[in-house]
């Protein structure tokens, strides 16, 4: 889905990766059967499916209008969005999803309205898995600028061994099937794209983190010491093994540890989360900076009650004597020049403000009344006295 910027001159642009979504626009017949369903269905059309033993997946038809309202805040910003869609009810397999991307790519690079120097990738989760080995696959070539993800699965095999690994960390029969079966979709499409190598000790290796060595983009990730679903050492060991120079982590630390026979299957627990739109704020806001002209006004939408919780979260851990240095790479991005943030809470919105001013806001509101007079000055503290 192709949603070219408004001015008719090159600017960057964003290749969104949801391998998940349904559309019913392409006149294929395995669309437009699926595109009457919704919610937990049979994974019939997927690899090795088993009428009596396969898990089923959920699906979720998106429309045009709806792909294009939910990358609004990039558009809004003159960036071109194309959205590719990886189908996963169609049975695509992992290599499936990383040629998508590769070929979202090629077309960016092919388009005359994009600055082939100011592209950027965004996903999420399984979306990890398309971009970043078809990042690495695609080459110098066809190298973006900057990738964004949240929660990402960077390394089959580490999976797997995690998979493995679940009934050592829970007694609980009941949580143990429920990974089992939550799992079983994505097994199935990682063995069909590795069947040629089927009984072999290579089998996965083209999709463990060693085949990332050369991606050398700008890479923000944000992740959850919480995430039951993809570890989040696999972000830790994938940061120290790309290429990249500018690397920039947010974590969602915790005082405990996982309690994988109560906490939900998830990239986020009901408590101590990263919401959703909260989540999206950041990564939004790396590849805006990263490929918008710092001299015009870039704008970030937020939800200020969000926000607020995740900045209370963070200085519980600072005062609990966690380690939180990471976090100051992460606040450093509302000090960018021109970034206009526009709160979307519901109830009792905040008036539009700088991204430095916001960072002053929630500083002195939350950890020192005193720490900064203003927003120049909060971002000058960043350095100066850093908050955490």
């Amino acid at each position: 889905e192709w949603i070219p910027n408004t001015l008719g001159t090159p600017t960057g642009a964003v290749l969104v990766y949801y391998p998940y979504e349904g559309i019913s626009w392409t006149g294929l017949a395995i669309d437009t059967k699926w595109s009457s369903r919704s919610g937990a269905q049979n994974d019939e059309d997927a690899p090795f499916y088993n009428a009596s033993t396969s898990s089923q997946i959920n699906y979720t038809l998106m429309s045009p209008m709806a792909g294009a309202v939910n990358n609004g805040f990039l558009a809004v910003n003159n960036l071109n969005v194309l959205v590719v869609y990886g189908r996963y009810y169609t049975g695509a397999n992992i290599a499936d999803d990383v040629q998508a991307v590769v070929d979202g790519l090629k077309f960016l690079n092919s388009h005359s309205l994009v600055d082939k120097t100011k592209i950027g990738v965004y996903s999420g989760s399984w979306g990890g898995i398309g971009t970043l080995y078809g990042v690495a696959a695609a080459g110098a070539t066809y190298k973006p600028k900057a990738l964004s993800l949240a929660y990402p699965v960077s390394d089959v095999k580490a999976l797997k061994a995690y998979l493995d690994d679940i009934p050592n960390r829970t007694a609980n029969a009941g949580k143990r099937a429920a990974y089992t079966a939550f799992f079983d979709p994505y097994l199935r499409r990682i063995n069909k794209g590795t069947e040629a190598l089927a009984g072999q000790a290579t089998r996965y290796d083209a999709y463990s983190q060693s085949a990332l060595s050369s991606i050398s983009s700008d890479i923000f990730v944000i992740h959850d010491d919480w995430d039951t679903l993809v570890p989040s050492t696999l972000t830790t060991s994938l940061m120290s093994t790309i290429a990249s120079t500018n690397k920039v982590v947010y974590s969602q630390r915790h005082t405990t540890a996982i309690d994988y026979s109560t906490f939900d299957l998830n990239h986020t627990q009901p408590t101590q989360s990263i919401t959703y739109t909260t989540a999206l704020t950041w990564n939004y806001l790396f590849l805006v900076t990263e490929l918008v002209d710092p001299s015009t006004t870039r704008i970030i939408a937020y939800n200020s009650t969000d926000l607020v919780a995740q900045f209370n979260q963070m200085k519980a851990m600072y005062d609990a004597g966690q380690n939180t240095t990471g976090f100051r790479k992460v606040l450093a991005l509302l000090c960018q020049p021109n970034m206009l943030m526009k709160d979307l809470a519901s109830s009792s919105p905040q008036p539009d403000a700088a991204g430095s001013t916001l960072l002053h806001i929630l500083m002195v509101n939350l950890y020192q009344s005193n720490w900064s007079t203003d927003g120049p000055t909060a971002c000058a503290n960043l350095t100066a006295t850093p908050p955490f």
